[in-house]
């Protein structure tokens, strides 16, 4: 046969598969080129610290949880006000030690429902951040104290975290009526507590027309509620979480989750909704400070207190009927109770600052001061009938008087590392002698 084909027609064949040769070396180039400048831009995304790996995790929480990573993980709890989401959350760290979140939603590295057995000691203890730092940096000195004690030592010691940052009454008396619902067992519970029933009452509760025996600024909490006279809002704070999350579950499937570039379209959209976001949750909680902004689930109950004064004489009566119903509740069980007042720096004449103390007390915010100065007294006013009515109280409002070094590590409360063994030290001696005793009965 006759070869048909005319030379032209050969070149012309040959010039397409070089332009698309060229095409898709060009796109190829302009694919790397993407990647690498991805790449560059992601890396410098990233805070001190952070890794590619870090995102990898904040997308895989993103996608399973719709939570990101400017969340703290706070979630809402049904008995206890809230606690950790321990999906989420990554713990805490003080003194140079990571707590991790266990299931229940404590910052803590063991489980918080344990039986009481004859070879241990189940040491609860509940309160606020104060409460929560010192069994973190002076666990050791309660069970040394502990330790001293013939009749206890030879048995394991368990201090549980039962606490949170910012927890106050009645979220102590709910923890431990939650815990013990479960099957929770203790030897005994330490509640150390008094600077979040006066100082975040106020702060967070009464000067945001919130009930004062409300988790501290429960309207924060309700952002994602839909109230009928915000819900554009309120849905559109939904859309936003719900798009987070789905563009984080496409970045993880295969193959877009090796793409520099893919993560750096990913990175841009989540910025941008994060940002639309915190604009969208600052107005609602810039609503939410006046009265006709808020909704009952954000306030609960309205209150009559027509002035902090007043709003402090009711956080001392909240604190003295959950102390008392604490002590109820336990001695039920069998279990030992002490209530022990914390030292505060704000608390006049408990302390002789030292010039460090002194800076750092400045910075307070004065509503908290004030409330400190003015609500201690209402605390200790009340120690008989938290007495009368049997509970053990410890009052440590005096524990750093005659002492002139640095105790305060911070402006409103927290502790450095001796002032919380002081600190553990008064309580474990009290517990020691309350535990022994309860033994010999």
């Amino acid at each position: 046969m006759t070869d048909t084909s005319s030379p032209s027609s050969s070149k012309r064949k040959t010039s397409r598969r070089r332009r698309v040769a060229f095409a898709a070396v060009a796109l190829l180039l302009v694919g790397v080129f993407a990647e690498v400048v991805s790449a560059i831009g992601l890396y410098f995304s990233l805070e001190t610290g952070q890794s590619f790996q870090d995102l990898a995790q904040w997308q895989e929480q993103l996608a399973l949880t719709s939570r990101g990573e400017e969340d703290s993980g706070v979630v809402v709890h049904p008995f206890t006000g809230w606690c950790l989401n321990p999906q989420v959350s990554g713990g805490d760290e003080v003194f140079g030690k990571r707590i991790p979140v266990n299931r229940f939603g404590f910052v803590d590295d063991q489980e918080s429902v344990q039986q009481r057995a004859p070879d241990r000691l189940i040491i609860g203890v509940t309160g606020g951040s104060v409460a929560w730092q010192m069994t973190v940096g002076a666990h050791d000195v309660i069970r040394e104290i502990l330790h001293q004690s013939p009749l206890f030592r030879d048995l394991d010691i368990r201090i549980l975290r039962i606490g949170q940052s910012g927890y106050k009454q009645p979220q102590q008396l709910m923890t431990v009526n939650w815990l013990m619902a479960l099957g929770g067992e203790f030897d005994a519970v330490v509640n150390l507590d008094g600077y979040n029933e006066l100082a975040l009452t106020i702060s967070d509760n009464f000067l945001r027309d919130i009930h004062t025996a409300y988790p501290r600024a429960w309207n924060t909490r309700m952002l994602e509620l839909i109230d009928p006279r915000e819900s554009a809002e309120r849905m559109r704070l939904l859309e936003i979480t719900s798009h987070r999350q789905r563009i984080a579950r496409r970045v993880r499937s295969i193959p877009w989750r090796w793409s520099y570039t893919a993560n750096a379209v990913w990175r841009t959209l989540d910025r941008l909704g994060r940002r639309e976001k915190q604009k969208l949750e600052k107005l609602l909680v810039e609503k939410h400070s006046q009265r006709e902004g808020l909704g009952f689930a954000e306030s609960g109950p309205h209150e009559d207190i027509s002035s902090a004064d007043d709003a402090l004489v009711v956080a001392a009566e909240t604190w003295l009927r959950c102390s008392i119903q604490t002590h109820r509740l336990l001695a039920g069980s069998g279990t030992v109770y002490l209530h022990a007042l914390q030292p505060n720096q704000h608390f006049k004449g408990s302390k002789p600052l030292s010039a460090e103390e002194v800076e750092l007390a400045a910075m307070q915010k004065a509503a908290e001061r004030t409330a400190i100065e003015t609500g201690y007294p209402l605390l200790l006013a009340r120690q008989p009938d938290l007495e009368a009515a049997g509970v053990e109280f410890l009052d440590l409002s005096l524990l750093y008087r005659d002492e002139a070094s640095s105790m305060y590590s911070d402006p409103c409360c927290h502790l450095n590392q001796e002032g919380n063994r002081r600190l553990a030290t008064a309580i474990a001696v009290r517990l020691r002698g309350l535990l022994e005793k309860s033994r010999q009965k």
